[in-house]
């Protein structure tokens, strides 16, 4: 039996065996989460939501990008809009979740591969949607470029896990397809895991850059954290869903607008507003940031709304190979997802860490035999703190 099977099992039965003495379990003086940082105001990043004990990014009307290791033991069944998981503005529940195949073959702390989608049955089209940085954006992703994170997890104001909060930091070093962020105040942890990082470009507008992968091999939390790049992976994303989730781009990056590459928010942290008009907030007209904003005579309008198909050969794009065929299939008209099936991808590519890798060492979401045991070891305190909440 694989060693994380072993250790996850024996977690599942301390947490069952123990309920009843579940706030010991919860060490209130040994804070996790966003670090440095505070709860956000109504309505204040909506599109950071809660998705089965972590954090992921609503990227588009029908689909949500988050960790891989926050679904590959359990595909969550619905998505938390709000700026608390326990009592949350709304819920949409979700057809399925498909994690990367070829995550666990990286290296620990490496960020590799660390990344998964999940499918909303329904779409949400009134949610302001910060896209993913593509193209020529990913540019200005570099040492010492303001970035802000947020996240769902415990931190250090006693408020315990679920609140959204959020913390500005700077961005300490960049990767292939890996990015480390925050500093030995400002990060994320535990329940973090799958949230957005994200940055502003000049024009004001904001981008999301990457995916929580961790922060911490169960130490302290405060220091700088490894993310999953998003934009190596939306070949793979899109191949998958069959939807077009960079309305300004086309899967390799290159400038494409659609009529979709519009109304960007321009102030998403700010709040102000209210979940029973989505959140709305001041928008940015047409984006023309990596080239001329969309020609309604000459520009291609249409958005493919295929369905998530898990039987093809997937392709991160960049450097990274494709899987030799995985074996999960849809189950639903809706392009409902299995996480059940063997998915074991033929990595020929790599991450590359920085050449001084500021968390080589204290990790992220892999510690096993396959580089899973600190993903899911990163969810025990959130089975805890909702133990605690059942007592």
């Amino acid at each position: 039996m694989p060693r994380w099977t072993t250790l996850l099992g024996a977690a599942i039965a301390l947490l069952a065996s123990t309920a009843a003495r579940a706030d010991s379990l919860v060490v209130a003086d040994d804070p996790q989460g966003i670090y440095g940082g505070a709860p956000v105001d109504a309505c204040g990043w909506p599109s950071a939501v809660f998705v089965g004990g972590c954090t992921g990014s609503l990227v588009h009307p029908k689909m949500v990008v988050l960790a891989a290791h926050c679904v590959a033991y359990g595909s969550p069944t619905e998505v938390a809009f709000g700026e608390n998981f326990s009592s949350p503005a709304r819920t949409v529940p979700l057809d399925g979740c498909l994690a990367h195949p070829q995550w666990g073959q990286g290296m620990p702390g490496d960020g590799q591969h660390d990344i998964a989608i999940c499918e909303l049955a329904e779409p949400v089209v009134d949610v302001p949607i910060v896209p993913i940085a593509m193209g020529c954006e990913t540019e200005m992703l570099d040492t010492g470029v303001p970035a802000t994170l947020v996240g769902f997890g415990e931190a250090d104001d006693g408020l315990g896990m679920g609140p959204k909060r959020e913390v500005a930091t700077e961005i300490q070093q960049v990767g292939t397809d890996a990015i480390w962020v925050g500093d030995g105040v400002h990060s994320a942890c535990y329940g973090d895991s799958g949230g957005p990082a994200y940055v502003m470009l000049p024009d004001g507008s904001w981008r999301v850059f990457g995916a929580t992968s961790g922060a911490s091999m169960l130490g302290d939390c405060p220091q700088t954290g490894v993310w999953t790049l998003i934009h190596p992976y939306v070949p793979w994303i899109e191949q998958m869903s069959g939807l077009d989730v960079t309305p300004c781009h086309d899967a390799t990056g290159e400038w494409n607008p659609t009529a979709e590459c519009t109304s960007f928010p321009m102030q998403p942290g700010a709040g102000g507003s209210d979940w029973a008009q989505g959140c709305a907030g001041e928008a940015s007209g047409p984006s023309a940031s990596c080239g001329p904003a969309f020609d309604e005579g000459s520009a291609d309008t249409g958005e493919s709304t295929g369905t998530i198909d898990e039987s093809s050969s997937s392709d991160d794009g960049g450097d990274e190979s494709t899987s030799d065929g995985g074996s999960a299939t849809t189950t639903g008209d809706e392009g409902d997802l299995d996480t059940s099936g063997d998915e074991q991808g033929t990595e020929t590519g790599s991450a590359t860490a920085p050449a001084t890798d500021p968390g080589a060492d204290s990790g992220c979401s892999c510690g096993s035999d396959r580089g899973h045991g600190a993903g899911w070891m990163l969810l025990l305190p959130a089975l805890f703190a909702a133990a605690r909440r059942r007592q």
